[in-house]
């Protein structure tokens, strides 16, 4: 029995906006900027950097913030620790293996998902690493079964993310029942094309066992929902797969990127401010020393014109000495440090939960490490996902009984030297580096 029964033919945007009380869409938004940088993060720098308290006096210009954050650089750490985690696990090369029990034209369509998952062209292993790179950094995925041609049997695999999904139902087996996927779309103004776009097209795209309907409403770009707008139902689609979704979910205390998220932000913090400081103070001054403090009444002020000093006068620069800047430095390493030690921490933790027991005992055998069943722990829920989907799919395809076998999810080497050096840089030993410099503050003169 299809869960969206009597879907009306238009419903209030305000109602769309309602989401499932698991869904944080504020807390996805930062960790994906944290992994994304650049624009992304740019765009809500100001949600790390907090005012000081100074600087929310009315005696300090709002300048000074303004050029703290602009001068704010963001070190995007957390996106090599994911991309290094994303890509060990998918180190086996997860791929379908088809046995011979099958007629020649369904071994070739299972056999074509290896190289070309999702029909356009991406192949199982790029997507299996693409969904190990969500749920690191969001605790879900999901897989979706989408047939590209009307009354198709080949479906072919499509990966969503997290943040578009922000609505569903589950049943008492915690399976999911529905669910409802928040997508946007820019308009441009067709006899402007060369043109910034104008409108959003938003999207709900809900999905159960039974319908896929689609709702959408559109909005000036910039501007916000009221209470007056409506999502018109576009499209409503029978089928009789049964539900396509398949949600791809770990352990939330192996949630990386909210584990790593406090760490990622005090760093940012901390190099905004050591960044700030050599921006805006660590620059030569030139000064004077004379005998006479008046003298400078009598010198040239042209532009051609020259200073004379007189015996045991000087003229040169200083700069402040680079002491200062020391606990800035030894800040800074500190929070890297934690970064590491949050890694250990979960690695032991994943050792022993009770989900290292599902992953295969070949596997488990070769994993000797906590940081390798830690990698582990997100590999098995990406494998047990994809092998409901593809159990959905020799149903629907009347080969229940198809030897279909998904490999790859297996032996999982981690070199913990790599995640040292991708934290603390090149020439690291056991974690501590190595560092030359002197005082700083001296002086170049001129007599």
């Amino acid at each position: 029995m299809a869960i969206l029964q009597n879907m009306p033919d238009q419903i209030p945007v305000s109602d769309l906006q309602e989401t499932s009380p698991e869904y944080d869409g504020n807390l996805l938004s930062e960790l994906n900027a944290l992994y994304e940088g650049g624009d992304s993060f740019n765009n809500i720098k100001s949600q790390f950097l907090p005012k000081r308290p100074i600087e929310k006096s009315e005696l300090v210009s709002s300048t000074h913030y303004d050029l703290r954050l602009e001068s704010a650089f963001y070190t995007n750490y957390a996106a090599g620790i994911v991309d290094w985690f994303s890509a060990k696990v998918v180190e086996g090369n997860p791929r379908i293996i088809v046995g011979d029990n099958i007629s020649d034209l369904s071994k070739a369509y299972w056999e074509s998902l290896n190289h070309n998952a999702d029909g356009c062209g991406n192949p199982l292993v790029t997507l299996c690493r693409w969904a190990a790179r969500e749920i690191i950094i969001n605790s879900r995925a999901y897989w979706c079964i989408k047939f590209n041609e009307e009354n198709s049997i080949d479906g072919r695999l499509s990966l969503f993310d997290a943040i578009t999904v922000d609505d569903w139902q589950k049943d008492v087996d915690n399976g999911v029942q529905w669910i409802r996927r928040h997508t946007v779309d820019t308009i441009r103004d067709e006899e402007k094309p060369w043109s910034a776009a104008t409108k959003e097209l938003h999207f709900w795209t809900f999905y159960d066992n039974e319908k896929i309907i689609i709702y959408t409403a559109s909005r000036d770009v910039g501007k916000n929902w009221n209470k007056k707008d409506i999502a018109i139902k576009t499209f409503e689609q029978y089928h009789e797969f049964g539900n396509p979704v398949f949600d791809i979910r770990s352990d939330e205390s192996m949630w990386v990127m909210d584990r790593i998220k406090e760490p990622a932000i005090k760093l940012f913090q901390r190099e905004a401010n050591l960044n700030f400081y050599l921006d805006n103070v660590t620059i030569q001054v030139p000064y004077l020393n004379l005998n006479d403090p008046e003298s400078w009444k009598s010198l040239p002020m042209t532009p051609l014109g020259a200073i004379v000093l007189g015996l045991n006068e000087k003229f040169g620069y200083a700069s402040p000495s680079s002491a200062g800047f020391e606990p800035s430095f030894k800040s800074i390493e500190l929070c890297k440090r934690s970064f590491y030690e949050s890694l250990q921490i979960m690695a032991k933790e994943a050792a022993a939960l009770p989900q290292a027991g599902r992953l295969s005992g070949e596997a488990v055998e070769s994993m000797q490490k906590p940081m390798e069943i830690l990698l582990g722990s997100f590999a098995w829920p990406i494998q047990d996902a994809l092998e409901r989907s593809i159990a959905s799919l020799k149903e629907y395809r009347t080969e229940p009984d198809a030897d279909i076998r998904v490999v790859g999810f297996g032996k999982i080497e981690a070199d913990e030297t790599e995640l040292e050096e991708l934290i603390f840089g090149q020439g690291v030993v056991n974690g501590a580096e190595t560092k030359e410099g002197g005082e700083g503050g001296e002086e170049t003169t001129d007599d």
